[in-house]
């Protein structure tokens, strides 16, 4: 559903279409905190990282991601390999061997496909205090990247946040529980004229759809 049609909708409920600046304020509100109630596969976005060079350590500035939120994923991959055509560890211009020997047989056990494990900055030593290997870390605003093995292709998986404003509005929650956000931009608008039993009614209703949509966009697989 359209941004002006939702805004729309909660005139209809508000019964105050003189609340022009505040109607439009409460459905960007209202978006955001229905895509903010969890963690909806259908906000997960994946893009492919080209970095300059192969290196064990690398970067990706978080302005890199559109409407970035939170980071899901980060593996690697080769293009164009597969078990008949294996990445060469040799592709290095200095022929630097992997960290630590860990060295990928061809056909066995390829780097293609290897997950980082997402970890905080605080947690990037082992119990002998080295380097962990094939971690990922946000920093500030920099994705920071320590590999095993050399490597110059990764795939990211992050959670974006909406487009929550009247250009360029994009909500899949607003296409497919369009009242959710209606009830709770309407609720946020009686409640700041002072509407108080009027906004909690529709409190309840928005609580009661976010349940049902909740329960039902958690896992991607239905059974």
């Amino acid at each position: 559903m359209a941004f002006s049609d939702i805004v729309n909708q909660v005139y209809i409920y508000t019964n105050r279409p003189d609340r022009v600046n505040e109607t439009a304020a409460a459905v960007t509100a209202a978006t955001l905190w229905a895509h903010h109630s969890d963690f909806y596969y259908k906000d997960l976005v994946e893009i492919p990282c080209v970095f300059e060079a192969l290196a064990y350590l690398q970067q990706v500035p978080l302005s890199f991601f559109n409407q970035f939120r939170a980071l899901k994923y980060i593996r690697k991959y080769y293009p164009g390999t597969g078990p008949n055509n294996p990445p060469s560890q040799d592709q290095s211009p200095n022929n630097l061997p992997p960290l630590y020997g860990m060295y990928y047989d061809p056909g066995a056990n390829l780097p293609d496909g290897r997950f980082f494990k997402i970890i905080t900055p605080d947690n990037v030593l082992d119990s002998y205090r080295i380097n962990k290997i094939d971690v990922a870390y946000v920093a500030g605003q920099t994705i920071q990247l320590r590999s095993g093995d050399y490597f110059q292709y990764a795939l990211c998986g992050y959670y974006s946040h909406p487009i929550a404003t009247q250009n360029g509005y994009t909500s899949w929650v607003a296409n497919e529980y369009p009242d959710l956000i209606a009830f709770r931009a309407s609720e946020i608008v009686l409640k700041a004229i002072g509407f108080d039993e009027s906004a909690q009614f529709y409190a309840q209703m928005a609580a009661e759809l976010l349940a049902q949509m909740q329960f039902s966009n958690i896992v991607a697989e239905g059974e």
